[in-house]
């Protein structure tokens, strides 16, 4: 009837509306990371471009008798939790040929965004969240074209070492480009007025968690990151599961308080001994291995 096709009407103008407002804010904020990007001395190749959508989920599998990432597959975004805690419980519940339980740790976790080109930016993001996104999936696609970004998932360390230098580049070019509005980067959890501070409580938990794994306690790794789980819960800080495979993950990311590699701190070294972000990105990009990047750090 007249009604609804008035309702229809007036849904398609909305759509329509932010449609064409989507285009302008994504203009505005590729040519703001370029801006910030350029004046570092880096070369804007390729292109930054980028699309507002929901990226998808991935599946992380990890060994339980050690924290390492064996394999991860990308899934449809939107899954409910059922349905992430049923491909995790068959994952884990896989037979060998041998009768054996293939001895995996799995997870399904959000991701905060894809190296597609363009890439996939979470489309109900705050600006603050969105400009280190941009600039860390950029970064990505840059380093696809010199030796470190094609020695991406050669191996745990190598992805590592990919996923900080896009977090120093995201953080350093967001902080950048915020800073032109008065505004200060805020990333990761803060320190709660009541003295909990989640940074720390999750780095001592994945030290214990290396500790009991390394004596070949499984069962007690496990059932320990799950009484930490409880408590971060407790604290307001809530995580659908806490395992080997969410350290997996989590610690490919050298700054992250789940990781325990030195990545992190040799790439914070050769940043501060770097004249620009540019130069940084320069050097970095050029390294092909673990021990490369340590004596690149360490001489």
């Amino acid at each position: 009837n007249q009604q609804i096709r008035t309702i229809e009407a007036q849904l398609q103008a909305v759509r329509q509306e932010r449609k064409n407002k989507e285009a302008r804010v994504k203009a505005i904020i590729a040519r703001q990371i370029g801006q910030a990007l350029s004046s570092e001395g880096v070369l804007l190749l390729p292109p930054i471009v980028f699309a507002f959508d929901t990226p998808p989920q991935i599946l992380v599998i990890s060994p339980r008798e050690k924290i390492d990432l064996k394999k991860t597959i990308l899934l449809e975004p939107g899954l409910s939790i059922e349905q992430a805690t049923g491909i995790e419980q068959r994952i884990e519940g896989i037979a060998l040929s041998s009768g054996q339980v293939w001895g995996v740790s799995a997870l399904v976790e959000q991701i905060g965004g894809l190296a597609l080109y363009p890439s996939l930016i979470p489309e109900i993001s705050s600006l603050s969240e969105t400009l280190p996104t941009v600039a860390h999936e950029w970064t990505h696609q840059y380093l696809f074209f010199h030796p470190l970004g094609q020695k991406y998932g050669a191996s745990y360390e190598m992805t590592t070492i990919n996923e900080t230098v896009a977090d120093m580049v995201g953080d350093e070019v967001g902080a950048l480009v915020l800073r032109n509005y008065g505004l200060r980067l805020e990333k990761g959890p803060r320190k709660k007025a009541s003295g909990f501070d989640f940074n720390q409580e999750m780095r001592q938990t994945r030290l214990s968690v290396d500790k009991l794994l390394a004596k070949g306690q499984v069962k007690e790794a496990e059932s320990y990151m799950e009484e930490r789980r409880q408590l971060l819960a407790k604290e307001g800080y809530y995580l659908r599961r806490l395992n080997q495979a969410y350290f997996a993950f989590h610690g490919s990311y050298g700054d992250s308080p789940g990781s325990v590699s030195p990545v992190a701190g040799w790439l914070h070294t050769i940043r501060d001994r770097s004249a620009s972000l540019g130069d940084f990105l320069h050097s970095v990009a050029q390294i092909s291995s673990y021990q490369e990047l340590e004596r690149l750090a360490t001489h």
